[in-house]
């Protein structure tokens, strides 16, 4: 057939069938984009028969190719097939190996001096392939997360690292990288943050904020307020002993005087952490950045960033945020605003540094606890959290000389019954004597009988 035939001139590396390549995938991309307006049963059959003629493995080597407009029609190819099936996708992938895969062809891409329009289309491909939703079947969304993030994310993150490339493609690149990394840290939950701490990501994206490009920086700060936005405690320990609050506080102050997007993302950020009481960071902005928020000290929005800082200093050690670790810092004690005693309080994450410097990333999500915090951790009194010990319950009644003697006190009287009247003089007696259907049994039994039931407080 016709599509056989352009399949093998793409694959052959004749001469001729080289010089017809771009005619060639032009062709199989208008298709791709006929097919949408078919019925669906005649769209899939197409696309099945692209699929069995090897459309993946041709989009594997179009994205290596030299040129421009190869790489971007390439790009669509899979932006089609990704529309179409992307479960057929997603099974190709981990089918490949690493170094010659679909996604590595990707990934380099993000990592060379590649023109825009191949920079933008990488990039939607990448965020459909890591949108949860994109995958039905949690299985294969658990198995292609962990090939991507054990084998790929970290070569994406490289691309952070030329920051002095002045180049509109670059800038543009890391804008665009730093939005996906933000869906990411929404989207991943345990794996993106086993991910964001363990290789100092937070870190390494306000580093953009030095560029002297703002719409560069403003994507830095919606990075970091997503990672803010998950009101994670181990989010907040790392941003506070890490110092990451300060280039965002100075940027701010070199900023003041500007009405402009960058100093509208800074107080939007100021504006959440009150409004949810992120204590742990709250408290580190005020004591050690409150100065540079001068030119809007005296603000409604400052005054309630304040008046969420002094609540919290009153609440103690209680907080609204998701921790999963040690307890906030606990200002119960009275140590002040700014005070000495509450700088040199700052939380050791150590031991949350160490955790995920291991290799068991994938047992944080098995750290999640809830509201409180347990007793290793540091919050609440050692009373309040200690097991209580099981006490037999004539133990807790207490003893059965305390019983016999409360027993003896009793005085209870039946309704109808002049005679039921009990003055227990001895041993211990029930509160209700119930009268006894067989009388014969109870005139039958043994004194030795009657001693016995008596002291364990049975009356017949």
């Amino acid at each position: 057939s016709a599509l056989r035939d352009v399949f093998a001139r793409l694959k052959s590396d004749e001469e001729s069938a080289r010089n017809s390549r771009k005619d060639d995938l032009r062709l199989l991309v208008e298709l791709c984009g006929l097919a949408k307006s078919m019925v669906v049963s005649n769209r899939e059959k197409f696309h099945n028969s692209l699929l069995e003629l090897g459309l993946l493995d041709l989009c594997t080597n179009v994205m290596r190719d030299e040129k421009t407009e190869i790489q971007l029609l390439g790009a669509e190819m899979i932006s089609a097939a990704l529309v179409q099936d992307q479960a057929s996708v997603f099974n190709f992938v981990q089918s490949q190996e690493v170094e010659d895969s679909l996604i590595s062809g990707l990934v380099l891409k993000l990592n060379a001096d590649t023109d825009a329009g191949v920079i933008l289309e990488v990039l939607e491909i990448l965020r459909t392939l890591l949108d949860p939703e994109s995958i039905s079947s949690d299985s294969d969304r658990s198995k292609f997360l962990n090939l991507f993030y054990e084998k790929f994310m970290e070569k994406v993150l490289t691309a952070l690292k030329d920051i002095e490339n002045s180049k509109e493609n670059s800038k543009m690149l890391r804008s665009s990288l730093c939005d996906l990394l933000s869906s990411c840290v929404v989207w991943h939950g345990y794996r993106s943050k086993w991910f964001v701490l363990r290789l100092d990501v937070v870190n390494k994206v306000l580093n953009l904020l030095k560029t002297d490009s703002s719409y560069v920086a403003v994507s830095a700060i919606r990075f970091f307020r997503a990672c803010v936005g998950m009101e994670d405690d181990y989010y907040n320990r790392y941003i506070v002993k890490n110092k990451l609050l300060a280039p965002i506080a100075k940027i701010f102050k070199k900023n003041e005087n500007k009405d402009n997007l960058l100093n509208s993302a800074v107080l939007e950020l100021l504006d959440f952490m009150s409004k949810e009481s992120l204590r742990v960071v709250l408290v580190d902005l005020m004591e050690h950045y409150a100065e540079y928020f001068d030119s809007i000290r005296d603000t409604p929005l400052f005054e309630k960033a304040k008046k969420a800082y002094e609540d919290s200093l009153k609440t103690g050690p209680t907080t609204t945020e998701n921790t999963n670790g040690k307890g906030p810092r606990d200002y119960s004690d009275g140590t002040q605003f700014g005070s000495t005693a509450a700088k040199n309080s700052a939380p050791d994450l150590d031991e949350d540094e160490a955790y995920f410097e291991s290799d068991d990333g994938d047992d944080i999500q098995d750290q999640q606890v809830g509201p409180n915090p347990p007793p290793s951790y540091g919050v609440g009194s050692e009373s309040e959290n200690a097991t209580v010990p099981f006490t037999p319950r004539h133990e807790r009644e207490g003893s059965s000389d305390e019983v016999e003697k409360h027993s003896t006190s009793l005085d209870v009287s039946t309704e109808g019954d002049d005679d039921s009247h009990v003055h227990s003089s001895s041993g211990p007696q029930p509160l209700v004597d119930y009268p006894n259907e067989d009388e014969d049994t109870d005139d039958e039994l043994s004194k030795g009988e009657k001693g016995e039931r008596s002291s364990l407080g049975i009356s017949l």
